[in-house]
């Protein structure tokens, strides 16, 4: 067996010394191609099959980080391993986060380490294509299922609308059951909404960029304004942090929250807060509520699929909101929790890897109406230095 490496370096005797070292494996054999430009090897990646790409941190006009981010938007997913002359722990984050399966600092390459790191990457690649398409056969199952469980539920719906119109001298125990019907067909609408949403979620993440959260925020509480305006809720949100992420699964992790902060509150004026902070090396995000509380036997159980703590009677939902929030904390390598105390509200934190220079901007008091306050004034962008920090944080 024979495997295809293509060396994407501007320094032909580094791409010498890479294929001399591998020249000493005796099984597999390694075939080495050589690209001195990056245009070149990102079109010779897209053209040909490799087992895997070299790539060399420092290519000219474009780092090994722009390079790569090129080659993921250009459908290239085999296995990458960014090369530098100067081993760099940022240099290793970025390209990490920018898709690379591993890093290696040319300074301390031998055959041994070459082989190994080639072969961890293509494995954690196969695993990732075995994991998608598992994905992709699970939403396939979910669409159906969501679209065959649907279908009897128009008909109930229909079939209870025509006995309203049609028969005019119902008695009130009656209209009370058809009442009844459509409650438990919307139920169970929402139930199935949940579970494809649920299903859907896994596969976010995938786009990363860099994502301002007090857009999401802004976006999310005016998608909110009308819950808000109903409960006459009130929701503040301080200066937050750009992260690295995908903006789809941000923006719905923080409308599940907030949401929830909301649904699950009986005071006279239900108050929400957003805010964050720096935890070490990353970004500490919380959402505070006066709400009803959570029992600590329940505090991690509340992220579970289906896991509802309250009948329907008591507050609507399907007990899968939090189940999509960790989901997609998850997706973002960060850890999510709950702190409570029953009749005192909850608090859900996040952790999520800062950015490299990352900066935290001002964000608008938003209101029970989802409105913002234009004249407010907007502080200068503060860095993650600026902020306060927290040694501490329990483990979910």
């Amino acid at each position: 067996m024979t495997r295809k490496v293509l060396v994407i370096d501007d320094n032909p005797a580094d791409a010498a010394l890479v294929r001399r070292l591998l020249g000493k494996i005796e099984s597999p054999r390694y075939q080495c191609v050589h690209e001195t430009a990056w245009e070149q090897g990102a079109d010779r990646a897209a053209r040909e099959d490799f087992d895997c790409v070299l790539l060399d941190y420092c290519l000219g006009e474009l780092d090994g980080v722009q390079v790569l981010q090129h080659l993921r938007e250009s459908g290239v997913d085999m296995p990458v391993i960014a090369c530098t002359g100067a081993g760099s722990e940022d240099v290793a984050v970025q390209a990490l986060q920018a898709g690379a399966q591993d890093y290696l600092s040319k300074a301390r390459l031998s055959a041994e380490s070459l082989h190994l790191a080639i072969s961890n990457a293509m494995e954690k690649v196969a695993l990732q294509r075995l994991v998608n398409e598992q994905r992709e056969e699970l939403e396939s199952f979910a669409s159906i299922a969501s679209h065959d469980l649907r279908s009897p539920l128009v008909h109930v719906r229909a079939y209870a609308r025509l006995l309203e119109e049609d028969v005019t001298d119902l008695s009130e125990e009656c209209r009370d059951h058809l009442l009844k019907i459509h409650a438990a067909v919307q139920r169970m609408t929402e139930l199935i909404d949940g579970l494809l949403d649920y299903t859907r979620t896994g596969r976010r993440g995938t786009n990363l960029e860099d994502v301002d959260l007090n857009e999401v925020l802004s976006e999310v509480l005016a998608d909110l304004a009308t819950l808000l305006k109903n409960a006459g809720a009130e929701a503040s949100v301080t200066p937050l942090p750009v992260v690295r992420g995908d903006k789809v699964g941000l923006r719905q992790l923080f409308q599940n929250l907030v949401a929830n902060a909301v649904k699950y509150n009986r005071s006279a004026q239900p108050r929400v807060e957003v805010s964050g902070e720096v935890d070490g090396d990353q970004w500490k995000l919380s959402v505070v509520d006066n709400g009803i509380g959570i029992e600590e036997q329940y505090l991690t159980e509340i992220f579970k699929p289906l896991r509802r703590l309250h009948t329907q009677q008591e507050f609507d939902g399907c007990g899968l909101g939090l189940a999509c929030a960790a989901r997609i904390v998850k997706q973002h390598s960060g850890k999510i929790w709950a702190e409570s105390r029953v009749g005192h509200g909850a608090t859900i934190h996040v952790l999520l890897p800062t950015l490299a220079g990352a900066t935290c901007n001002c964000s608008n008091r938003i209101d029970a109406i989802g409105s913002c306050d234009a004249d407010a004034a907007i502080q200068p962008p503060m860095h993650a230095s600026d902020l306060p920090s927290t040694s501490t944080h329990p483990d979910y």
